[in-house]
């Protein structure tokens, strides 16, 4: 989701998208996942395989390592993840 997306939701929209992701903690949520890669935005979680690592899953299936620096995720380097988020 942008932040120009956000701005636009309502309150209520926003705590509903809030608790949306804490009733799905720890799960995959398929559609969200495919909607990101539709519009070419890429997802940012941890995995298993690169513990204490902040990966990226790019639009296009490729997964970085990344680091934050000020407002920026910045690619370490490219990582093979065998399962899809």
């Amino acid at each position: 989701m942008s932040n120009r997306t956000w701005d636009k939701m309502t309150e209520d929209e926003r705590r509903a998208f809030n608790n949306h992701l804490w009733d799905t903690s720890g799960q995959v949520d398929k559609e969200m996942i495919n909607r990101y890669r539709e519009q070419g935005i890429s997802m940012y979680g941890s995995h298993p395989d690169y513990p204490g690592e902040v990966i990226e899953a790019a639009p296009d299936g490729c997964h970085f390592i990344v680091q934050r620096e000020n407002d920026c995720f910045i690619r370490v380097h490219e990582v093979v993840i065998n399962d899809r988020w």
